[in-house]
């Protein structure tokens, strides 16, 4: 916690005295105001880790303690086996079972190999263990300044979205500033060891590289840039990264161009751009896109069901969460047995895509290291197993990405939680809608905020069946309704001085 703070305090002064380095030079808002906000963006760290502590006993089995595991895994691999490391780093590893990194590292980890499941896209976990384990050479063993590296980049990454939107929104710079940095969900998940903190520095970097090239600055290192981010977003969160650099590169070239109608230009060239990926990934995995959204949120069902992880050098295994349907030895602590006739499914580490299913064990001398256990959510959501009409599926979506829940139906702190930014995203829509029919604005930047974040809301409603995921994932895309509401938000205030002279 204390070299957390340090580390604080350097970045605060840093970007306070030296906008540091030139990162965070602006011409509207000050050094003082951006080491306010990012003060203010930096408490999520420790919020976040008392709220995981108090009401889950600590993050040490959830999605920030396993990175933070192992990154500091791979970083001690660093100190034994520099070359191993570099192999790593660089992606020419040998992951198979039995190879010496896989005995030296990826057995000792968990979410090395887990998150890779090809689904028409991966879905990464190793551009963050990648990253963190660098961190660690300078983080002394401390959670705290990994989780505030993440919510440093994570607010460069939303400062170069501000500087990329901020012509839309002259006079309310610092509120714009303050709505990307301090919308609750997407605040106190950049504040953690997750894939969302990063993913937002993709965003931010993509967006405003676009935006340059867009405006004139057409170096090459603008364009070696852009290529690798694209790589990147390929692999760390393709839905959310490849659609938003669709969406903004959609909204900056239309804002250079003098074309009449240009919001529906915008939202034509969407669906095109949407319905030739569908053909073209028809033609290529020989299934729709909703028919692989489906697949995803299978997948993502059933891992949602929590249960007992163990492991050997075949296979990875899991359990229904009871521990009576192992048997652990008394003399090695940490090792298990299955007992006989207990049902299990396995992943084998030579082709990890493949699930298999054991209906009934039959091996009970097989000695397997328990990897970690996980209880089911409580927040898990069930869709029903027969198809719904498209449109009810879409009206679906919308209900569990923007009103579920609502107050009346939370069952703990942190869906009450959720039903606060639930209510402050209707309100947002609402003026959104109001704004869209009856200001005079032009209607392109509240197009592209609204098509990406509703589109981002039902791909989520899509693939991932539970409350507390729904709210996480979204977060990054959703912040843009609000966008999109303080856009018209002064002729909200127009409208109402009209009606009190009135």
């Amino acid at each position: 916690m204390i070299i957390g703070a340090v580390y604080l305090i350097l970045f605060i002064l840093l970007i306070r005295y030296n906008a540091f380095f030139g990162w965070f030079k602006d011409e509207v808002l000050s050094g003082s105001k951006l080491a306010m906000v990012f003060f203010l963006k930096a408490l999520a760290v420790p919020v976040m880790y008392l709220l995981y502590s108090k009401l889950y006993g600590g993050i040490e089995n959830f999605d920030s303690g396993v990175f933070f595991h192992d990154a500091a895994e791979l970083n001690r691999l660093a100190l034994r086996y520099p070359m191993e490391y570099l192999k790593a780093m660089a992606g020419l590893q040998d992951d198979s079972a039995g190879s010496f990194f896989f005995e030296q590292y990826t057995k000792n980890t968990f979410n090395w190999d887990n998150g890779r499941i090809r689904i028409l896209f991966y879905n990464d976990n190793r551009i963050v263990i990648r990253l963190h384990s660098i961190i660690h050479f300078f983080a002394f063993g401390s959670y705290f300044v990994h989780a505030l590296f993440s919510c440093f980049l994570s607010y460069l990454g939303i400062f170069w979205i501000y500087r990329s939107l901020k012509s839309f929104f002259t006079g309310r710079e610092f509120t714009l500033l303050c709505v990307l940095s301090l919308f609750p969900a997407l605040w106190i998940h950049t504040g953690a060891l997750l894939k969302e903190g990063i993913a937002v520095f993709v965003m931010g970097a993509m967006m405003y590289t676009v935006f340059q090239f867009i405006n004139g600055k057409r170096t090459r290192g603008n364009l070696v840039l852009l290529f690798v981010l694209f790589y990147i977003s390929l692999l760390l969160k393709p839905y959310l990264l490849l659609y938003s650099l669709l969406c903004f590169s959609l909204l900056f070239l239309l804002q250079k161009t003098n074309i009449t109608y240009k919001s529906l230009v915008f939202t034509a060239v969407l669906i095109s751009s949407l319905c030739v990926f569908d053909l073209g990934v028809r033609f290529i995995e020989n299934k729709s896109l909703l028919e692989i959204a489906h697949m995803r949120q299978v997948v993502f069902s059933d891992a949602a069901k929590g249960g007992i992880f163990l492991i050997d050098s075949v296979k990875f295994i899991r359990i229904h969460y009871d521990i009576s349907l192992v048997t652990e030895l008394p003399e090695k602590k940490g090792y298990y047995t299955i007992k006989k006739n207990v049902p299990y499914m396995y992943w084998e580490h030579t082709h990890q895509q493949d699930t298999f299913v054991c209906a009934k064990n039959i091996d009970t001398s097989s000695i397997y290291q328990l990897a970690y256990t996980m209880p089911e959510s409580s927040s898990n959501l069930s869709y029903p197993k027969e198809r719904k009409p498209l449109f009810f599926t879409v009206l679906d979506g919308f209900y569990y990405t923007l009103l579920h829940p609502l107050f009346f139906n939370a069952r703990s702190i942190p869906q009450q939680l959720a039903s606060f930014e639930n209510l402050l995203l209707v309100f947002a829509l609402v003026i959104s809608f109001y704004g869209l029919l009856f200001s005079r604005r032009a209607s392109l930047p509240s197009i592209a905020f609204l098509c990406f974040a509703l589109g981002e809301c039902l791909l989520i409603a899509f693939t991932s069946p539970n409350t507390g995921a729904i709210v996480r994932y979204r977060s990054p895309a959703v912040v843009y309704i609000l966008l999109c509401a303080l856009y018209y938000l002064p002729d909200m205030k127009f409208l109402f001085s009209k009606t009190t002279t009135k």
